[in-house]
Order: structure tokens, then sequence, then C-alpha cells
């Protein structure tokens, strides 16, 4: 049986790449045109369009922007783990015994939370940390661009098999059984601690709030150097005083030139004012 395999021109993956650099600001270089035609195929199987460009103007035409939302689903990235990068949680308690001790609120936001793992992450380590007993007032918020993963994260639900590295006595405290044997489920004391929505990073934010630390981790990569300045920028406006901003132990700042931003340690930064 022969299947049917539209082809994407150069053009069409001109105005793709621009569209989707213009909304979410993550660059698409030519030798990624293979992997934005398989998941734009997605796409087009769902609307049952025939070409590329059919589904471009059927973008165009959507007011609505749904479409748009499901074009940013299926072209993000989602690779995760709990505690990933795990000398950023060992930062975070030494944060947590040193200035904030003697905080009544605590503020911490997961910019690119994917399906939930590292905000949840951000809350075992807190409530942990404080021995299950909370008495300050601690907002995690957690964003994401792509509505799919949150709403998984929302659910809380993860494979056995991604919990098998996870410390056991975190597994116990904080998991409960599913009906699925093969999954469990973050308890609701530690859902209850992250507060989730849908965010864009290119655009701006849409509250005022400030954050004693900023995790947006392994999501520079996606940008290049005028995109990083600018969501780096806005991070920083969203920190606090001497707040840090925690990013991917690949990434680097060293084209993105913000005054009183400092280097402290690999992927680590502190807003000194």
């Amino acid at each position: 049986m022969n299947v049917f395999m539209p082809e994407l021109s150069d053009e069409d993956f001109e105005k793709f790449s621009k569209l989707i650099y213009e909304q979410c600001g993550i660059y698409l270089q030519p030798l990624k045109k293979a992997l934005l035609k398989s998941r734009l195929l997605k796409r087009l199987k769902v609307l049952n369009l025939n070409s590329f460009s059919e589904y471009y103007n059927y973008l165009m035409k959507d007011k609505s922007q749904k479409e748009f939302t499901e074009l940013i689903n299926v072209i993000s990235t989602n690779k995760t783990e709990f505690f990933r990068e795990p000398k950023h949680f060992e930062f975070l308690k030494q944060v947590l015994a040193g200035q904030y001790s003697k905080q009544h609120k605590i503020s911490i936001w997961s910019a690119a939370s994917s399906t939930g793992e590292e905000p949840y992450s951000i809350a075992m380590t807190i409530s942990n940390f404080f021995n299950d007993i909370i008495t300050k007032e601690i907002l995690i918020l957690a964003t994401d661009i792509d509505t799919n993963v949150l709403k998984k994260a929302q659910q809380g639900e993860y494979d056995n098999a991604s919990l098998e590295n996870l410390d056991e006595n975190y597994v116990k405290k904080y998991f409960v059984e599913s009906s699925d044997k093969n999954k469990k489920i973050v308890c609701d004391k530690i859902k209850n601690m992250i507060k989730f929505k849908q965010l864009n990073l290119v655009k701006p934010f849409p509250f005022i709030t400030q954050f004693d630390i900023i995790f947006c981790r392994n999501v520079m990569i996606y940008f290049d150097a005028p995109t990083q300045a600018k969501v780096v920028t806005q991070l920083y406006n969203h920190l606090k005083p001497n707040g840090y901003l925690l990013i991917g132990h690949s990434e680097s700042l060293m084209r993105v030139k913000i005054q009183n931003l400092k280097y402290l340690a690999p992927a680590t930064y502190q807003k000194i004012i």
C-alpha cells in the first residue's frame, strides 16, 4: 500500500521556522528540517490535510490560536527526570538552610516544568528539608509552553521505571499507588504545593511576582543570542534582590550581559543588589 508523504519545501520550512521563532523564540536551523517535517506530519494527519502549505494556511486563518498551541505542543522537546542535575537540589538545600531559614515566605519558579518532575523534585526537597512540617508560606509556580505536558504534570502519575533512580524514602513518603500497578502518583501534599500555568517565556510575563529562586534549565539551548538576552532579562526582573537563577549545566549566559547578575558556580547565578 502506498503511503502519501508530502514534502516540506524550503519555502514552507522558512515560513514555519519564522512563525515558530517569532511566537516562541525557538530557532530552527536548516538541519532541523527533517525533524520539523516529522513533527508537523502529526498535525496534518489529525486535521486530514494534504500538504504543509495547507497546514500553514490553516494556522494563519485560526483566530482562536488553538491550533498554534497544538503546533507548539508537537515541536516542543520535553526530556526531563526527577532530580535532574542533582547539584542544583543540593544548592536549594543550602539556600533553605541559609538566608531563607528566617523568611516566612519562600517563592520558587520552575519556568520550564515539562511533565512535572522538576517542580515535584523542588517540592519534595523543601518538604523533606523541613521534616514535612511546613510552617512557611511556600509558592512553587510551574510553567511550560506545552499544554499537553502541563496536563500530565498536574496529574502527577509516573511510570515506576521513571522512579527507579529516586531515593527510596522519597518514593515511600511522597507517592501513592495508582490503579495501574506499573505507575505511582505524587501525593496530594506535594501536589498542593505547586501551581501549574501555561506560559510562553518570550512573551511578556502575565504577573509581577518576584521569586527567591528561578529554575530555567535546558531552555536556552533552543534560543539564539537575542532571544536568550530577552528571556534572561525578563527572568532577572522577576528575581528578588539576592535571588538565584539556575540554568542547565550544558548552557551558558556568556552571550547575555546583564549588570548585577553574578556568576556563582556552573549554571548558578545571583542577582546582586
